[in-house]
């Protein structure tokens, strides 16, 4: 079975057939991206549904098995066959358990940042800071070793690409710059944003919440499209990541908050490690990026 000769051949049946990709993909069940990684030789078509590409493009299924190729060997065809279910039901499972583990981190995630209170009461700040920051690090080890290791042409807009790509910089930025803003305004006894004291600490809660859910998402449905196209994982999902982690530990801080000294310094612990990590993680993607292009 070799995978680019198939698509080759299902590409120039579909091409005389007079069909789009969208359309051969109507007919199947199926989206068009899934027919182009057929045609880019990335994916095979699932075995359940050969029989109904075999009738649309006017091909046997023997012929997209075997890429176009005579086997006068029936057990042949066959066993490339088996070989092929065997190879879809593997790569089905790692999907479904990297979406499982995916879920299961995010899940802790959301507990930690929208439930500070939860874990407030069985350590301190900085304990939780280091446990947030230890889990953000298994999750980028995790993230650099399974991403895929193919590029895809990007339909999207380059609109949407630009405004998808700047969004975790920005929030990042926005999240650094007014929990920096509020603490010094406090310690020197002045309203932060016009607000009382006790209006702070709610006002920094609802914007820490706000980010963290949608550096949350974003994270979540650039990892799943990444996987799901077998598309490198970009630059803006590790900074993402760091961002949801950042605001994480924030708001644990909050709940710590003791003397404005005190806070400061945590501020800055957190901040730098986060940075730091984050920018480690954007260089040995670099790295393995450019060794695997090499």
């Amino acid at each position: 079975m070799d995978k680019e000769k198939t698509g080759h051949l299902i590409k120039d049946a579909r091409i005389k057939s007079g069909l789009t990709q969208t359309e051969l993909g109507d007919m199947l069940g199926v989206t068009n991206k899934a027919v182009s990684r057929w045609e880019n030789g990335e994916s095979f078509p699932d075995v359940g549904i050969l029989e109904s590409l075999s009738g649309a493009l006017h091909i046997s299924v023997e012929e997209i098995v075997t890429g176009g190729e005579k086997c006068e060997d029936v057990s042949e065809t066959l066993s490339d066959l088996i070989n092929t279910v065997k190879l879809q039901n593997r790569h089905i499972v790692r999907q479904n358990r990297r979406r499982i583990l995916f879920i299961l981190i995010l899940v802790v995630y959301a507990l930690l940042s929208i439930y500070p209170g939860l874990v407030a009461y069985f350590a301190n700040a900085e304990v939780i800071v280091n446990s947030v920051i230890g889990i953000m690090i298994s999750l980028l080890i995790y993230l650099l070793i399974n991403s895929p290791t193919k590029t895809v042409n990007d339909s999207q807009a380059a609109g949407i690409r630009l405004f998808g790509g700047v969004l975790p910089f920005l929030t990042g930025v926005y999240l650094v710059v007014i929990t920096g803003i509020t603490i010094y305004m406090l310690s020197k006894g002045l309203k932060p944003f016009g607000l009382a004291e006790v209006r702070t600490g709610p006002f920094l809660t609802n914007q820490y919440l706000a980010i963290f859910l949608i550096n949350v998402c974003y994270s979540a449905v650039m990892v799943f499209t990444s996987f799901r196209d077998n598309k490198y994982i970009k630059m803006p999902v590790y900074v993402a990541i760091g961002v949801f982690n950042l605001s994480t530990c924030y708001t644990n801080m909050l709940r710590n908050m003791a003397t404005f000294e005190g806070i400061w310094k945590l501020y800055l612990n957190i901040t730098i490690k986060v940075l730091f990590v984050v920018v480690a993680t954007i260089i040995a993607d670099f790295i393995i990026k450019k060794h695997e292009k090499n």
